[in-house]
């Protein structure tokens, strides 16, 4: 059997965390006659380390899965996570065009990042979009049976979303078992991308979707760019 890695990469607020303590406790370690899977288990952001992601086609010892999510709303998650204080709240209003433009550029570099992944490792790279798994986890445990053959139980998947549901991820960040979780790592808004956009000062809401379209990542994601249009500003988070 040929041994395979299991490599986990994308933007920072993509779901990674989320999707490697799934292959952490559902994949890693199994085989199907064809393959083994390494035990362990590595989740990476960009930007990486020179020859941290090998960028081969032929570089069969590693599987990736790139997970992204509508780059706005990773930037709206981004801003809230690094911004919240110790009681998990924080004044959206207090957000500087400098900072906000910088944390932008800082986006669209790391989805080319993955773009250059996915790109360049064609025959052993996945995509994962977080629209698609957020609260919908089945979607992990039906890739991997369709892909290598896997099988799990009922019992499996309902271990799993009872463990690592939104709703209680953060009410057990420190014990074992949820590594990679910091305080409050799920936001308010559980995902949902036009919730997290309110918090965006409206001011840099045309600049950012402006920015985002002119860097083409849109595209590369097939995305379409926000409707901004109705969606609420709301100074202080939570």
């Amino acid at each position: 059997m040929k041994n395979i890695n299991l490599e986990v990469v994308s933007p920072p607020r993509c779901g990674s965390t989320l999707l490697w303590h799934f292959c952490k406790f559902y994949i890693a370690g199994k085989n199907n006659g064809f393959f083994q899977i390494e035990d362990n288990v590595n989740k990476s952001h960009p930007p990486f380390e020179k020859d941290h992601i090998k960028l081969s086609n032929f570089d069969f010892h590693t599987y990736y899965i790139v997970t992204v999510r509508h780059p706005f709303s990773q930037l709206a998650s981004l801003l809230v996570y690094d911004n919240k204080n110790e009681n998990n709240t924080y004044d959206t209003t207090s957000l500087s065009e400098r900072y906000v433009m910088g944390k932008v550029d800082e986006s669209i570099r790391d989805f080319k990042w993955c773009y250059d992944i996915i790109k360049n490792n064609t025959f052993n790279t996945v995509l994962f979009k977080y629209e698609r798994f957020v609260n919908e986890y089945n979607y992990f445990f039906d890739h991997f049976r369709d892909t290598f053959g896997f099988e799990f139980s009922q019992n499996d998947f309902d271990n799993f979303y009872h463990n690592y549901g939104l709703e209680v991820v953060n009410s057990r960040v420190g014990s074992e078992g949820y590594v990679g979780y910091s305080p409050y790592h799920v936001s308010v808004s559980q995902g949902n991308n036009e919730e997290n956009i309110k918090y965006i000062p409206k001011r840099f809401r045309k600049t950012i979707q402006n920015k985002y379209i002119r860097s083409g990542v849109y595209d590369m994601f097939n995305y379409f760019p926000v409707t901004l249009e109705g969606i609420e500003f709301l100074p202080s988070y939570p």
